[in-house]
């Protein structure tokens, strides 16, 4: 494979959009190929130390949401969580949330009734879940949708609710939009 074309993209919050071809194929590689790989090397994305703050960043807010997470449970409360997705699935173990969100929601009925991975199975339940089991919390797993969500549920912030957006870095929302 050969790389022809590169570009940052606003999907996700942000991303690279990479073409490829078989090598030896048609198509000359774009100048953005050379300016984006010179762009790296001059940053040094090939060296570990590049991705060290980025690494201790993800592990405060581990830490703070676990130690958040732990202090509900101990209190007798839920922890719950909103947005089903691949996002989802790769930021529960990121976290260390695994066994630590007692519930999923999501706005999408055909999302399943349970979300499965290694060691966990958390149940998947309608948005109307936050106002039957009132948890402490909502770790807002759909960060970039937090605004849309949060003006849905008015009354669960009229009721004290909160939603923890954890990313890019932890922020309590406890009213709607």
């Amino acid at each position: 494979m050969e790389l022809i074309d590169v570009q940052h993209i606003w999907t996700k919050g942000g991303s690279i959009r990479v073409t490829v071809q078989r090598a030896g194929g048609a198509k000359k590689p774009s100048a953005e190929v050379a300016r984006f790989i010179a762009e790296e090397d001059r940053l040094g994305v090939d060296q570990p130390a590049y991705y060290a703050p980025y690494v201790k960043r993800i592990a405060a807010i581990r830490d703070e949401l676990v130690a958040m997470a732990d202090a509900a449970h101990a209190q007798g409360q839920l922890v719950a969580g909103y947005g089903v997705s691949v996002g989802t699935t790769a930021l529960l173990p990121q976290f260390g949330l695994e066994s630590k969100i007692d519930f999923l929601v999501d706005d999408d009925p055909k999302k399943g009734n349970v979300m499965a991975g290694p060691g966990y199975d958390i149940p998947i339940l309608p948005p109307a879940a936050l106002y039957e089991r009132k948890p402490a919390f909502v770790v807002v797993f759909a960060w970039r949708y937090v605004d849309p969500i949060r003006a849905k549920h008015a009354s669960y912030f009229a009721e004290g609710g909160k939603f923890v957006v954890p990313l890019p870095g932890i922020s309590m929302v406890d009213s709607a939009v």
